[in-house]
């Protein structure tokens, strides 16, 4: 776990010791892979953005997937292992039943997802398509799930209609929609944020308590 909390991508490389220019180049490919994907994005659109050269780029980064490997990399060794063990000891830290659990989960991992909807989404995208970025971000977050299980288990203990796995399922199912709608599908659209994260809630109580 990194020694200091970092609430979201933009903190870390802020506070990160890098060049000026090499902290406005990694800002541009994320802005750009995160709207038009990797694939999609040329170098030279990224030098445009972060108003640097692009032989300014090739010299921080060789290559363009370099460079994604070094948004990758912060998030799964760092930011995310940081912000689940923060977000563990926060529920370990406190009596909760399980609509008051289920409450903490949809409107701490939401503030969390908004404030990092740029590098998740380059997360989900290599999520999908990258074997191996799934199997060195499961040897860092497997440790903070399965301690997230054991709280999820303890906490919803009888009230429980179905698995702890299945409980994540289903809410960060929902979590994971409604980012995408509000970012990416519906992004000029207005949303009652307060208004749909507590219907989320409430439907995800629906789908795992014991009637």
């Amino acid at each position: 776990m990194a020694d200091k909390i970092f609430n979201n991508f933009t903190d870390w490389v802020n506070t990160t010791d890098m060049p000026n220019g090499k902290r406005k180049v990694l800002q541009a490919a994320v802005e750009l892979f995160s709207e038009k994907g990797y694939a999609g994005t040329s170098t030279s659109e990224i030098a445009k953005l972060s108003g640097m050269s692009e032989a300014t780029v090739f010299k921080y980064f060789k290559t363009k997937h370099e460079l994604l490997e070094s948004i990758l990399e912060p998030m799964v060794e760092h930011l995310v292992p940081s912000i689940a063990q923060d977000f563990v000891s926060s529920v370990q830290a406190h009596q909760m039943s399980l609509d008051d659990f289920i409450n903490f989960i949809v409107h701490d991992r939401y503030a969390f997802f908004a404030e990092n909807q740029h590098v998740i989404m380059i997360l989900l995208t290599e999520f999908l398509t990258n074997k191996d970025f799934v199997e060195k971000a499961k040897t860092k977050i497997s440790p903070y799930f399965e301690n997230l299980l054991a709280q999820v288990e303890k906490i919803g203990g009888d009230e429980l209609a179905v698995t702890p796995v299945e409980v994540i399922r289903i809410v960060g199912g929902q979590l994971v929609m409604y980012l995408m709608q509000q970012f990416k599908l519906m992004p000029e659209a207005k949303f009652d944020v307060e208004h749909d994260l507590d219907e989320i809630v409430q439907s995800s109580l629906r789908a795992i308590k014991k009637v």
